[in-house]
């Protein structure tokens, strides 16, 4: 409540930064606009309600307690302290942290993780400046307390951004599958493709955007159905065929996710989604070796893509796979260095 930093959203700043840390720990996250979307249809919804309707097991929320600039006669002191803690459906505490991060601390560098997640921004205020590192700093602490979530799964791989697929589109307020479907509002864009498609068929589009509702609603048979409907009518895009990979992975259809994936690296082989998709299904195999590759490959590519919250995962899953394989431990240590490089540049 005090009048530091006011061009800063605080608030929206750490939710990412948090988010962005946590998103190496390997487990299911429901993004932020889908638990937006309920909150603001019932702004006191209470916490076991809401992760019914979101079909989670557990929140994460937190408080700022700190984010303040203190000034001295010769210098001032920037400190950022937030406190989290993880609950279930039945109101029990999980897991608690309290961090924060000061900047008598010393020059505390920026993350690569932090700069990978988008948190920080060109600024010509210094200031504003260090309050960015103490937003990254406390959330690399913070989350480094909580357990990683060791056993990689199906769950664990990486569902098509509505972003990464709806890049090019302009979202506004019109209410259109693209844009209710980035809002988190997935079952009133499946209703509205539904329509559509009733209406005119031949617009495979609108398959494509019931196959995104469907496998955000967890319905995979239906996901898989709408995406060979759009690809059996001439829709042979990279995305519908990692669309339909993630669906037959979580119905546990292996092969036909493999070949789902492969078909898309044939449409685009620089796809950093479907690489670590293929590079995670290659791990589950225990293939170690082609798994560090591509794991590398799909880095690499995000890069280029400037896909940061998957270019941080790749490192991450190379680093896990190092303690069993040599040829991760060189392909962790090489992608290291392009990262440096790209930090350096940017």
């Amino acid at each position: 409540n005090n009048n530091d930093f006011k061009n800063i959203e605080k608030s929206k700043l750490l939710r990412n930064s948090i988010l962005g840390m946590l998103n190496s720990k390997n487990y299911e996250i429901v993004r932020l606009p889908r638990a937006d979307y309920f909150i603001k249809q019932k702004p006191d919804i209470k916490i076991h309600e809401l992760l019914n309707k979101l079909n989670c097991d557990t929140i994460l929320t937190g408080k700022i307690l700190q984010f303040q600039n203190n000034y001295f006669v010769s210098y001032s002191v920037t400190t950022v302290e937030i406190y989290l803690e993880l609950t279930d459906k039945f109101n029990n505490i999980l897991w608690s942290a309290k961090h924060a991060a000061s900047s008598h601390e010393g020059a505390l560098p920026l993350s690569p993780i932090s700069l990978l997640t988008g948190l920080i921004v060109a600024s010509s205020n210094k200031q504003d400046e260090v309050a960015y590192q103490m937003i990254d700093a406390v959330s690399r602490r913070i989350i480094s307390t909580l357990p990683d979530k060791n056993v990689i799964e199906f769950l664990s791989f990486e569902e098509p951004s509505i972003l990464d697929i709806l890049i090019t589109e302009k979202i506004n307020k019109i209410n259109n599958p693209q844009n209710l479907l980035t809002k988190g509002a997935y079952e009133e864009a499946l209703t509205l493709s539904k329509k559509l498609i009733k209406k005119n068929p031949n617009i495979l589009e609108n398959f494509l955007y019931a196959s995104i509702a469907e496998l955000k609603l967890k319905n995979y048979s239906s996901s898989i159905n709408y995406a060979l409907k759009a690809i059996a009518s001439g829709y042979e895009k990279e995305e519908i065929f990692s669309i339909l990979g993630i669906a037959y992975l979580k119905s546990k259809q292996i092969n036909m996710a493999e070949a789902s994936f492969q078909k898309g690296l044939m449409i685009k082989p620089s796809s950093s989604l479907l690489n670590y998709n293929l590079a995670l299904l290659k791990e589950i195999q225990s293939d170690w070796k082609t798994s560090a590759k591509i794991y590398f490959l799909a880095g690499t590519l995000s890069l280029d893509e400037k896909s940061n919250i998957r270019l941080y995962k790749s490192l991450k899953s190379l680093k896990r796979l190092s303690t069993k394989n040599v040829y991760a431990k060189e392909y962790y240590n090489k992608l290291g260095v392009k990262v440096s490089n790209f930090l350096k540049v940017n």
